[in-house]
């Protein structure tokens, strides 16, 4: 018997995985300063780490963040976002919602991929200034506030959307088949579900049912890791990333 059910084993190790990845992809957009504002102090620690996770979440940044990175990096920053919101994408659909993508119709994956940049969008995060440490390095306070969209979906409207998805493929997938007539109902099942729910998350944002957890701080290491050339602590990055969004267990 077939029935789809929401299967969210082992998903913290997955995510941790996939998280790192997409970080990994961020961090090449290594900054560096002139020697000149290290000797001003100028170096804006806080202002750095600020345009990482603008670019992990939005796909932008500000001119000042990009002005202090040795190439720009604004086409670097395009492709790299991208990057991660394919990351996120394929971890909720494929690792946590149990979605068998391959049989998604490219409008469906479509409408996953907006709906997962448009939460990630709304990703909340305070940067505090840098405090400097006696060996050049800085310490750069982050408080996150987690999005809990998907604990409020869950607790409200994913009963309903899988009673319709029950519903209607039950008896289907319980009756004799072909191997091709197989692949068919599978490929419209994932459709009709993977719709369902991605449409009911398109619903809460737009009718602004996007709600926050309690915050938490985390202390992001910045340090020079050659002459004039700082980069960020990828393992203090992906622990932020990994509340970012609530995934309920």
């Amino acid at each position: 018997m077939y029935v789809k059910k929401l299967i969210m084993k082992g998903t913290s190790m997955k995510k941790l995985g996939l998280c790192l990845l997409a970080i990994a992809l961020v961090l090449s957009l290594a900054g560096c300063s002139t020697i000149a504002n290290l000797l001003n102090s100028d170096f804006d620690a806080s202002l750095y780490v600020k345009g990482k996770l603008d670019v992990m979440y939005v796909g932008e940044a500000s001119d000042e963040f990009f002005d202090i990175l040795e190439d720009g990096g604004r086409e670097s920053a395009t492709e790299q976002y991208e990057e991660v919101m394919e990351i996120q994408y394929k971890y909720l659909t494929s690792y946590y919602m149990d979605i068998y993508t391959e049989y998604l119709s490219e409008e469906t994956v479509d409408l996953c991929m907006g709906v997962v940049k448009d939460i990630y969008a709304k990703a909340n995060y305070e940067v505090a200034a840098a405090n400097k440490a006696e060996d050049g390095s800085f310490n750069v306070n982050v408080t996150v506030t987690p999005i809990t969209i998907l604990v409020d979906f869950f607790d409200k409207y994913y009963d309903a959307l899988y009673d319709d998805y029950y519903e209607k493929y039950y008896e289907a997938f319980n009756a004799e088949m072909s191997d091709e007539e197989y692949e068919d109902l599978l490929s419209d099942s994932e459709e009709y579900y993977t719709t369902l729910v991605f449409t009911k998350l398109r619903e809460m944002i737009d009718n602004g049912e996007l709600s926050y957890g309690k915050p938490e701080i985390f202390v992001v290491r910045v340090y020079e890791e050659s002459k004039n050339l700082f980069t960020v602590s990828d393992t203090d990055i992906t622990s932020i990333d990994s509340i970012i969004m609530t995934y309920p267990s």
